[in-house]
C-alpha cells in the first residue's frame, strides 16, 4: 500500500507540472483563480466565512485538479512505453 501511495504521489507531482509531450498542466491558473473567487465570495459573510470560502475551494478545485494532473502522468507513461515498445520492435 505504501508503495501504490508514493506513486499516486510521484504522478501528482509530475502531472501537475511540465511534462514534454503535453506542456503545462492547464488547470493551474483556473484552480488558482476558481478557489480566490470562493474565498472572495465568503468573506462578504466575514473573515471566518472568507477561510471556509477558501478551504471548500481548495477541497472542490484542488481535487479536480489532482485528478486531471494524474491522469496527465499515467497517460504519458502509457505513450512513452508504447514509444519504446516501437522502438525496440
Amino acid at each position: 500500500m505504501t508503495f501504490c501511495m508514493k506513486n499516486l504521489f510521484k504522478d501528482i507531482r509530475r502531472g501537475s507540472g511540465y511534462l514534454p509531450e503535453y506542456g503545462t498542466h492547464p488547470g493551474v491558473w483556473f484552480a488558482v483563480v476558481m478557489t480566490l473567487i470562493t474565498g472572495i465570495v465568503g468573506f462578504e459573510r466575514g473573515v471566518g466565512g472568507g477561510l471556509i470560502g477558501l478551504a471548500v475551494g481548495a477541497v472542490v478545485y484542488g481535487s479536480i485538479f489532482i485528478v486531471g494532473a494524474i491522469s496527465r502522468a499515467r497517460a504519458h507513461d502509457r505513450l512513452m512505453g508504447k514509444r519504446a515498445a516501437r522502438e525496440t520492435s
